[in-house]
């Protein structure tokens, strides 16, 4: 136990010594403002894809998200500066598989004016994923 506390201190002063000081922390509470942020909680057996709908109807890959993980993405400002999305999510099934390529869910068009992230569970039941909206 002396010996711990021996090399502490001897690691504070070699710190003051060496001009080292303390570093700031700035608090992050979500996406900039000019983001959109899509935070998937995948509770469903596989895989899954993220896309995002723009105003001009294209599909945009978000990513993939792994069964049981939790992951943040962004809709880039140059998707959003367009028009309302939507948020649609796919089961990643293997090739081989017989799940159809567009089974899945997605939201209602949304504006990005109104809301600064969406938070979207989804459910071994793709359909009864849930989808809540986060406005700051």
């Amino acid at each position: 136990m002396k010996g711990r506390t021996v090399m502490g201190l001897a690691t504070a002063a070699a710190m003051l010594a060496f001009g080292a000081g303390t570093v700031g922390a700035e608090v992050i509470d979500g996406p900039e403002d000019s983001t959109l942020q899509v935070r998937i909680i995948n509770n469903h057996a596989s895989a899954v894809r993220v896309y995002v709908e723009s105003a001009d109807g294209r599909e945009h890959s978000l990513g993939r998200v792994l069964p049981a993980e939790y992951k943040a993405l962004e809709i880039p400002e140059r998707l959003t500066a367009l028009g309302d999305v939507k948020i649609k999510v796919f089961e990643a099934a293997p090739a081989w598989t017989s799940v159809p390529a567009d089974s899945g869910v997605r939201t209602q068009a949304l504006s990005s004016d109104d809301y600064s992230a969406i938070q979207f569970w989804v459910e071994p039941d793709l359909r009864r994923s849930q989808v809540e909206l986060i406005r700051g």
